[in-house]
């Protein structure tokens, strides 16, 4: 008996409120917290509560604020947690890869599911990069250099260098030819950028021309410098920047054709240039031919009032959050290796690098460092970066285009392939687990309610043990005064008698603690339901058999 009572005893860690164990858990490591859940299920649940995954979450954008948890396929904070720390460490969770075009890739562009690329065999594929089926393949007739797309508009635009065009507009769901934008003067298209108004293109002899892509009527025409034009993008509604090769980077009001700001970071000229995937985001990744990387950023200015923001429109506040000198956030001139393509997310203090290294090709994907509010001085090479981990089959294989967005990398290779590392953890897993949290959780609500009616069941059935009517006078024979009494005394004995050797039992305190104790630990369900199935058809039996006792003698038809 006491190693009964020893098992059922209350440990004094169980009396803590679980706001304590939180607090607790937030000082514990990661891995240490894992560990935790297979002490008990208390601790397990606690492992899994949102507010302690989004405190642990906070600390990998220290000192910056914690970014809002968007993503469609996050369903939890532990989730944004791994993904982030999958991102920091580059481990994919998930790889593949599909041939894409029989000649090298050299333009691509995702967004959400839908992935639009671009190649000098003269065509553009539109995937879905969920599964890698290709929705459509349109031939274009000419090389593609670069590729934009908005799906809701139903319009691909791709540019070319060598073709007879410099840009044409295509149906995303047709792939029939909706304009294409070609003069005398054009020479060779080199980026662009387009939103659901404007396109702008920015050409190899230093042009930026903005056209209205719906008529193609020509709405400004920037001439930058004789250098090429590295990238352009579109600011606003009236507003766009372009970043030149010989390191400058201007910004222009499109309605009035003039020049609002021009900066020079650093001296040195740029062969590729990545903006901020992040459409709040102010920032720009740029590389030099030698291999030597900058980042800048324009630090964004604080929300307005409710009065402010009705007088001030969006065009002003980009030319106010313009006007500023942009802050250095990294700088990197000692890189030994060749980089070819970029992507930067400052909202997730996402980015990659694809890097070749001479001899024999080799080509990697580093992982950007983290980017944060502070400024950061590496001089060491590429050793500061962690590196995307690829299957040993494309160890060899050589990116040259690339995009990201929160939860994947989609790179473009010289061979034509394409190739997706995913970071985001396993959705079917955590559901898994959810339904058996679930389950857990119904089981236990369902075994409380049948504890509940045993023991009611129980208790109603003591109460009608100790209250069994007997009738102690009975008036058969009123002129016999003894009989009177033997009658009394036999009727109760025989009451008495019949109650005793009835098929029902009597449950004493004892018998019911011991009972409780068999129950504990006995867990399968069938077994429960059947003792309370069995308790009912007692209690129906003895209620049944008291009920005709109190007919027998309040009808006075029991006869000794």
């Amino acid at each position: 008996m006491t190693s009964k009572k020893s098992s059922t005893a209350i440990s004094p860690f169980d009396l803590l409120p679980d706001e304590i164990w939180l607090k607790i858990f937030t000082e514990l490591p990661v891995a240490t917290i894992c560990l935790c859940r297979v002490v008990s299920k208390k601790w397990y649940y606690l492992s899994l509560d949102e507010t302690l995954w989004q405190y642990h979450s906070s600390h990998l954008f220290k000192p910056g604020p914690l970014p809002p948890r968007t993503s469609s396929t996050l369903n939890s904070w532990e989730s944004f947690y791994r993904l982030q720390i999958n991102w920091q460490r580059g481990n994919a969770t998930k790889t593949f890869n599909f041939k894409a075009h029989n000649n090298k890739v050299v333009a691509l562009k995702l967004r959400g599911d839908i992935l639009v690329t671009g190649s000098t065999d003269d065509f553009i594929g539109v995937w879905n990069i969920k599964t890698g089926e290709c929705k459509n393949k349109i031939e274009v007739g000419a090389d593609i250099i670069c590729v934009d797309f908005i799906e809701h508009k139903d319009v691909i635009a791709c540019g070319s260098y060598y073709g007879e065009f410099g840009c044409k507009l295509i149906s995303f769901s047709t792939g029939e030819t909706l304009g294409k934008f070609a003069e005398e003067q054009w020479i060779g298209t080199q980026c662009m950028d387009m939103n659901d108004e404007y396109i702008a293109l920015g050409t190899f002899k230093g042009m930026i021309h903005v056209l209205l892509w719906k008529d193609g009527r020509k709405v400004a025409l920037f001439h930058v410098h004789s250098n090429r034009v590295a990238g352009v993008r579109l600011l606003g509604k009236n507003i766009v920047m372009s970043v030149s090769s010989n390191g400058a980077i201007d910004i222009f009001d499109i309605t009035s054709s003039g020049l609002l700001y021009q900066y020079v970071p650093s001296r040195t000229s740029i062969n590729i240039c990545s903006f901020d995937n992040n459409v709040d985001g102010h920032d720009i990744l740029c590389i030099a031919p030698s291999g030597a990387i900058f980042h800048i950023r324009w630090e964004d200015l604080p929300p307005p009032s409710f009065n402010e923001g009705e007088r001030e429109g969006e065009d002003e506040r980009i030319r106010r959050i313009y006007s500023r000198e942009p802050m250095m956030i990294y700088e990197n001139n000692n890189v030994p290796c060749r980089l070819l393509c970029a992507g930067i997310d400052s909202k997730y203090n996402h980015g990659v690098i694809g890097s070749l290294i001479s001899y024999p090709p080799q080509g990697h994907l580093l992982i950007y460092p983290k980017v944060n509010s502070e400024s950061v001085d590496v001089t060491n090479g590429i050793r500061g970066f962690n590196e995307v981990t690829l299957p040993p089959s494309i160890d060899t294989t050589v990116f040259n285009i690339l995009d990201i967005d929160d939860e994947r990398v989609v790179a473009g290779c010289t061979r034509g392939w394409i190739y997706c590392f995913e970071f985001t953890v396993d959705q079917e897993k955590e559901k898994k687990e959810k339904n058996v949290k679930g389950e857990e959780e119904n089981e236990e609500i369902k075994n409380s309610r049948l504890s509940f009616k045993t023991t009611q069941s129980r208790m109603s059935l003591k109460k009608f043990s100790n209250s069994v009517p007997v009738k102690t006078k009975c008036n058969t024979w009123p002129n016999e005064k003894e009989a009177d009494n033997n009658k009394e005394n036999s009727t109760e004995n025989l009451i008495e008698n019949l109650y005793v050797n009835c098929s029902f039992e009597k449950f004493d305190s004892d018998q019911e603690r011991g009972h409780e104790e068999i129950e504990e630990k006995e867990g399968e369900e069938k077994e429960e339901t059947k003792q309370v199935q069995n308790g009912n058809e007692e209690f129906t039996n003895e209620e049944n058999f008291i009920k005709d006792i109190k007919d027998l003698y309040c009808n006075n038809k029991v006869f000794i």
